[in-house]
């Protein structure tokens, strides 16, 4: 749709009043179809945006009709991308026109004109959200017949002022690592900062030893694959360390501690990295549950997605924009994670907690946490899935797990418990 302006001197619906609540104050573009203008719900006080049927096409009643059809099955179509159609009408003239929501922002083809070539990532993000709106659009029965850039427009988020405040932290830093678990945090940050600095200054830094997953870490590497940065893996040995063997809450802090330790002393100056960040979210510093944090402190460690403001559901959302294949992943914890405070964490017992969650992950269930009470596993799963586990899966549920070195296998018909060792014992300390 072309851009368009014209006075009301010279356009006949500039400054005119529809059916009592709708004031035309602007045409803003037109097309093969009609004509788009500015124009605010005298009621409501908002701004909405009305498209006429051109002259030519109102005579046509077969483009009439089409147009009305449309139009009411238009009102039907509930999508994010989108434009929502609120009502319809005629004028005194016979012309028909619809109204819809009123967007701001700029079309693929000019951002295409003055930006090309869009990183694969953007281009993608552009593509899915458009195909999905399409698709929507489908199944309503309704068939877009002029589908092209100059028909796309491209609006800024509810998030974008947060993202901009996060670029401002990178800004001077010539090249970044960003302590990297493939989660969604860490991956949202990682490809924002391959997007402000550009791929080939910043760095995934992978943290490696037994208690990462063996799943988590081929994931770690598709990620970060995808968003095309490269990896290092960083690998730790916080299991060496007699403060982290005890298992105590603040096991987190030890385990990050090694891990920014390393990568000070064997990482940063072999990549020539300036700075590192770590993707600790809004959230996460409510949270009482993450001594981890404490070690981030300690070796200046940028938190780019906190010092935003940026808390989980909004990194989800613009993991979403950006295309992340980990953008609706679940957490995922350390496998140390599941050994309950204060039992020694060992080599052998992660293992057997990775071996058992990749067979019940390999059995179907979308999540899981295998917490080990020495002979018992004690299995977590998402509520929605607890009755298949004990029912259909009983068997195999219980093959899975034992085959791990288990002697008995509890399926926790609480659910998956974010925290469950740690946040007891934190609120009991600050009592």
């Amino acid at each position: 749709m072309k851009d368009v302006q014209t006075s009301s001197a010279t356009d006949p619906f500039v400054g005119r009043t529809l059916d009592e609540k709708y004031l035309v104050e602007e045409r803003v573009g037109a097309g093969g179809m009609g004509a788009v203008y500015r124009a605010r719900h005298l009621l409501m006080d908002r701004p909405v945006a009305i498209k006429f049927l051109h002259q030519r096409l109102v005579e046509d009643e077969a483009a009439r009709v089409r147009f009305q059809t449309e139009a009411r099955a238009a009102v039907k179509l509930c999508h994010p991308n989108a434009v929502s159609v609120t009502d319809f009408g005629h004028t005194a003239e016979g012309g028909v026109y619809i109204v819809m929501e009123l967007l701001e922002g700029r079309t693929l083809r000019e951002i295409v004109s003055r930006e090309a070539p869009l990183e694969t990532a953007r281009a993608t993000s552009i593509m899915l959200q458009a195909s999905g709106a399409v698709a929507a659009a489908h199944e309503a029965g309704i068939i877009h017949r002029d589908l092209k850039p100059s028909n796309i427009l491209v609006t800024q988020s509810a998030d974008q002022p947060a993202v901009g405040r996060l670029v401002d932290q990178l800004d001077g830093i010539g090249r970044l690592g960003v302590a990297f678990s493939g989660g969604v945090d860490s991956a949202t940050l990682l490809a924002l900062a391959a997007r402000a600095l550009g791929p080939g200054n910043v760095v995934a830094l992978l943290g490696v030893s037994p208690s990462l997953a063996t799943d988590e870490r081929a994931a770690a590497h598709d990620v970060a694959r995808h968003i095309g940065v490269p990896v290092v893996e960083v690998v730790t040995r916080e299991g060496d360390r007699p403060e982290y063997q005890a298992n105590g809450p603040d096991r987190c802090f030890h385990c990050k501690d090694e891990l920014f330790t390393t990568i000070d002393d064997e990482v940063a100056v072999r990549h020539r990295l300036d700075r590192i960040a770590y993707g600790e979210n809004a959230d996460d510093t409510r949270r009482p549950d993450r001594p981890g944090a404490r070690a981030a402190v300690r070796h200046g460690v940028l938190r780019p997605l906190a010092d935003a403001g940026l808390d989980k559901a909004a990194v989800r959302r613009i993991a979403r924009v950006l295309a992340l294949p980990c953008a609706d992943k679940p957490a995922a914890p350390c496998l140390a994670s599941r050994i309950p405070h204060h039992e020694p964490v060992t080599p052998a017992k992660l293992a057997q907690v990775d071996a058992a969650e990749r067979a019940l992950r390999a059995l179907g269930f979308t999540d899981c946490r295998v917490r080990h009470h020495g002979d018992v596993a004690r299995v977590e799963l998402p509520v929605a899935e607890l009755v298949r586990a004990v029912t259909d899966l009983r068997e195999p549920v219980r093959r899975a797990v034992s085959g791990a070195g288990f002697r008995f296998v509890a399926v926790d018909v609480a659910g998956i418990q974010s925290g469950a060792f740690t946040l007891p014992l934190v609120t009991v300390g600050r009592d």
